[in-house]
């Protein structure tokens, strides 16, 4: 099975942070004012992000179900390339030496592995991932800049039960959790004029640890032979108490920097997620097709502030027990 679609920042959605290590950072750099427009194209972005996607999508990797006494090997991978502009496009062109722009890019890898007994099986994966979040304001010759960096290591376990299995319709509930360890780099708000730094500049480093936990259906409808239909839906809880909780209420603006990086790396999605995927065997391969189905049905409404050029692609095959 592969499958393949357009999608922004990804996708996790879940987080029982602990930061346990904070390296020294320079004051200079830090004591300044954050850009507040960094701030609003964050709030763009993920208003976007956090939208209903298309009702056609293909269903998170951890809902591939294998067959009785089967063992299903899959691989899930996300690209991340999105930019965003003002809102008022027309107001900052950059024409005249001015510009705002925030892009968001990275990767993330998930080796996937699933095997079915009757009516329960077990699902397990690993994932590796890096992302980076980077921020350019020009005003004449002044320029900021900064830039942060997320790269992610994790593991999970998915458990399934089948209560529900006849010969033209399969009912599955999913539901399980991850551990992911993240060791990221906030970088300053670096001001120069004319290419000339105005300060002294170093980086801040921050490991911490997400937990995420989700759980779903997912309904098989067989409607010709190598062709199923799959209703799903997916539901994923974050708890981030913790690194919130240490962020607490400053107005610093490395702390300020922490929670927006948090929501954007680890919260653009909606919790609540569902779809329409459409399954098709050709041997002893089966391919996808929601996620391309969707794509094509949002290709018109994309919008001008927030280009997502990011995709996902996933692909599976099967090997008797």
């Amino acid at each position: 099975m592969g499958y393949w679609s357009k999608k922004g920042v990804p996708a996790l959605s879940g987080i029982v942070g602990a930061l346990v290590l904070t390296v020294a950072w320079a004051g200079p750099a830090w004591a300044g004012a954050q850009d507040t427009d960094r701030a609003d194209l964050i709030d763009a972005y993920l208003k976007q992000a956090r939208e209903r996607p298309p009702l056609y999508q293909s269903a998170p990797v951890t809902h591939i179900v294998p067959e009785f006494n089967t063992v299903t090997y899959a691989l899930d991978g996300h690209l991340y390339d999105t930019t965003v502009l003002p809102a008022d496009l027309n107001k900052d062109p950059g024409g005249n030496g001015n510009s705002r722009t925030m892009t968001l890019k990275g990767y993330s890898v998930a080796p996937y592995v699933a095997l079915s007994l009757k009516k329960v099986g077990l699902g397990f994966n690993v994932e590796a991932g890096r992302r980076s979040l980077s921020y350019d304001s020009k005003t004449g010759a002044d320029e900021m800049k900064q830039q942060s960096t997320a790269v992610s290591r994790g593991l999970g376990i998915h458990v399934f039960f089948k209560f529900l299995d006849t010969k033209r319709l399969v009912a599955t509930a999913i539901a399980g959790g991850r551990t992911i360890n993240v060791r990221e780099t906030i970088g300053p708000f670096v001001t120069t004029n004319a290419g000339v730094p105005t300060g002294t500049y170093s980086n801040a480093d921050m490991r911490y640890t997400l937990n995420g936990y989700d759980g779903g259906l997912n309904l098989g409808v067989r409607l010709l032979k190598g062709v199923t239909l799959i209703p799903w839906g997916n539901y994923a809880y974050i708890d981030d108490s913790n690194p919130r909780s240490m962020i607490g209420n400053s107005t610093s603006t490395l702390t300020n920097t922490l929670a927006e990086d948090v929501n954007v790396f680890w919260h653009a999605e909606p919790s609540l997620n569902y779809g329409l995927d459409l399954a098709v065997r050709v041997g002893g391969v089966q391919v996808r097709l929601g996620g391309l189905f969707g794509m094509i049905v949002s290709m018109g409404s994309t919008s001008d502030q927030v280009k997502d050029n990011g995709f996902s692609l996933s692909f599976s095959w099967d090997q008797k027990g």
